[in-house]
């Protein structure tokens, strides 16, 4: 029985990490490496350059302003005329008290800031891809570069005059509704060439949508003056509910396609005939209600790391037992030559099974008796990792996978283990994310 002056947990704290990892493992402790981050901030993007007229540089042509209702079509949402500050038009509020609400998506100026935003569209022949974009987050996605046409003649095949624009995609999904929302920015027009280019048209489109299980915008389509007077469009893809019930997963690949032409000078020809894919990523519906908000779309591209810090006090030692199970398994229980534990650079994958997590919580509390005895549940508590919640626990992994033991157990506050199993991985992780049973997920110490 322990004396009572061990109740005051930094003391206690120390004295547990001993006797949990025996002295090979104190030993480690001393050449943990600090943690540390640096960070600078990004290069704001150029200013604007000057618009090229019939082959001179010039100040743009000046419109009046459309009607508001001016560009209101079918498949696409009328944007207003003046963009708020920071250039977004999207309506999702940001993160306030609730955390099942989504952070902000990305603004214009955060995405012209990040180089692995910038996509090259393709040239013809091209299967390269190069249209990716950058995810900021599971919510928010987006994606810059420049579009160019090249005008040649019909008869002689010779270029004769060239467009290009700057574009800005932002898309962001949803915590509570089967949507993704699309919204284009475009700048920097130029154009040269002995082109009528008061009378030539763009088009911007949303493709790849599954018409029997997708409501589909269209696309906004206008002349060249009116995009200018109105350089944004918006689109909203929703995937309706079936009856039937269950997680109903949607997945797809949705891409923004920009077009350029002269329809009143056929003589002209302007590259692919349904112009250029700009940028794409895939997407997902669900309509899963162990994650909280029962109806979500997210982008499964991005990488999803679950971070533990092993400086905070509530979570130091849940760290510690991973960065060591990372760093050093063959000094972790059960111990083994050549073992490794995954979850840093393969995967775990969350498992919705209350049955067979409990099956691995089994396994691991069984491991840590022979190891450690009994133990007083009100200090302490098994601590396991993988997390009992994946297919890769003590109990599922060797079944699923047909691999060894490739697991570790540790005796740790149990306040500690609570908290990051707990609040952390299930509340603040698996839940806000929309994490589903076989999505994979890494994990890191810092």
């Amino acid at each position: 029985m322990r004396p009572a002056t061990w109740t005051a947990r930094p003391e206690r704290k120390v004295l547990m990490r001993m006797r949990s990892v025996g002295l090979a493992g104190a030993l480690l402790l001393a050449f943990l490496p600090a943690a540390s981050a640096n960070a600078s901030p990004d290069d704001s993007p150029s200013a604007p350059h000057a618009f090229v007229e019939h082959g001179i540089r010039g100040k743009p042509l000046t419109f009046s302003s459309p009607d508001p209702n001016a560009f209101v079509e079918k498949g696409w949402r009328k944007a207003p005329a003046t963009l708020p500050p920071g250039g977004v038009l999207l309506g999702r509020p940001a993160a306030a008290d609730d955390p099942d609400e989504p952070p902000p998506p990305p603004t214009k100026e955060q995405c012209l800031n990040r180089p692995e935003a910038e996509v090259t569209p393709p040239e013809p022949g091209d299967e390269n891809d190069t249209l990716a974009g950058w995810y900021k987050d599971r919510y928010g996605w987006c994606a810059w570069g420049t579009m160019k046409a090249e005008g040649k003649d019909a008869e002689t095949g010779l270029e004769v005059a060239e467009f290009t624009v700057r574009f800005v995609i932002i898309g962001y999904g949803n915590n509570g509704a089967r949507q993704f929302d699309y919204n284009v920015y475009l700048d920097r027009f130029d154009y040269v060439g002995p082109i009528k280019w008061d009378l030539a048209t763009m088009s911007v489109r949303i493709s790849g949508c599954n018409e029997t299980t997708m409501d589909c915008p269209t696309t906004r389509h206008g002349t060249l003056p009116a995009w200018q007077a109105a350089p944004n469009a918006a689109f909203t893809v929703t995937s309706p509910e079936v009856s039937g019930g269950g997680e109903q997963i949607l997945s797809g690949d949705l891409q923004v396609a920009i077009d350029f032409a002269t329809p009143a000078e056929p003589e002209w020809v302007w590259g692919a005939p349904n112009g250029v894919t700009v940028a794409h990523t895939p997407i997902r519906y669900d309509s899963a209600t162990y994650v909280g908000r029962a109806r979500g779309a997210i982008f499964p591209a991005y990488r999803l790391t679950f971070v533990v810090d092993s400086i905070a006090d509530n979570q130091d030692e849940s760290a510690l037992h991973i960065k060591q199970a990372f760093e050093r398994p063959q000094l972790t229980w059960p111990s083994w030559q050549g073992k490794t534990v995954p979850g840093r650079t393969e995967p775990l994958t969350r498992m919705y099974n209350p049955a067979a997590n409990s099956s691995n919580r089994n396994k691991s509390e069984n491991m840590c008796r022979k190891i450690y005895g009994d133990w007083d549940s009100n200090l302490d508590n098994c601590d396991e990792f993988p997390f009992a919640s994946t297919y890769e626990g003590s109990k599922t992994g060797p079944d699923k996978y047909g691999w060894g033991e490739r697991y570790s157990v540790r005796l740790i506050d149990k306040t500690d283990n609570q908290y990051v199993g707990r609040q952390m991985l299930e509340t603040e992780f698996y839940r806000p994310l929309r994490v589903l049973d076989g999505d994979p997920f890494y994990v890191a110490v810092r």
